[in-house]
């Protein structure tokens, strides 16, 4: 004999069984509604972002921008980045490549001081030609570290241009 069986009478088993379905079909739909509200708005960065705005005008083929924390940004501006977590890929081997980029970026933006910022971007750019650099205000040994000029700024960020010269090739 089941378990519903002793628990619910006979009588009651169909309705049972329909309410347990429709609560299922509830709960499936919200959280499913939640997901898509929260993919959504994690994904797309927002339209009146003034940086966004610059670098959609100004990207050019052969910029690559090191960007952070800025999941959004490719999608939202167009232009190439070094890596994001947004978007990773699916193969083994470009998911190993992938992960190394996310710790060589997170390598950069986490020096305390610019001799280690140099040294991080110096790794990054044996990899990718980086042209350009995205830098909050506050983090001043960043600033310093870089051999570049300011091309846009805000009110916490900077968008760095690196010289052409310092650019690497792979």
């Amino acid at each position: 004999m089941k378990i519903i069986d002793k628990a619910v009478p006979r009588r009651y088993l169909r309705p049972v069984n329909l309410c347990v379905i429709c609560a299922c079909f509830v709960f499936l739909i919200g959280t499913s509604w939640v997901g898509v509200r929260r993919t959504i708005r994690t994904a797309t960065v927002p339209l009146d972002d003034d940086m966004i705005s610059y670098v959609k005008t100004h990207a050019a083929p052969g910029q690559v921008y090191l960007t952070m924390g800025h999941d959004g940004f490719r999608l939202a501006s167009g232009a190439a980045i070094f890596v994001d977590k947004k978007t990773h890929p699916y193969r083994d081997i470009d998911v190993i490549d992938w992960y190394d980029r996310i710790q060589l970026a997170n390598a950069f933006y986490q020096t305390s001081n610019g001799v280690a910022a140099a040294e991080a971007l110096d790794a990054i750019r044996k990899i990718s030609p980086i042209t350009h650099v995205l830098v909050y205000i506050h983090q001043r040994h960043l600033l310093d570290s870089l051999d570049g000029r300011i091309v846009f700024q805000e009110q916490n960020r900077v968008l760095l241009q690196l010289h052409e010269e310092d650019v690497h090739r792979p």
